[in-house]
């Protein structure tokens, strides 16, 4: 994994947009299992940076990783029910 995954993982948005902004990672990169940064925040329940994923760095929230999981399935096996219903009446 990247740092940016790891930002992404703890819900840091700061540091995030400063690693995008001053460093030029990806935000949209993939680690070795084929995750994106949205899939581990949604993976932690981070709705916050979910939708500034979304709105800010065109994440997919639909994308899949290696495995065929989605942010929403990520979310909703890891027990963040506020972020599975946000991101079903949000991203349909």
């Amino acid at each position: 994994r990247q740092l940016i995954h790891l930002a992404a993982q703890n819900g840091h948005q700061k540091l995030f947009d400063h690693l995008v902004t001053t460093y030029h990672a990806d935000p949209l990169a993939k680690d070795n299992n084929g995750c994106q940064p949205i899939h581990l925040a949604a993976y932690l329940g981070h709705q916050t940076l979910v939708d500034h994923l979304v709105t800010t760095y065109n994440a997919d929230p639909l994308a899949k990783d290696d495995y065929g999981w989605q942010p929403i399935q990520l979310a909703a096996h890891h027990g963040h029910q506020k972020l599975v219903d946000h991101l079903v009446t949000t991203y349909k």
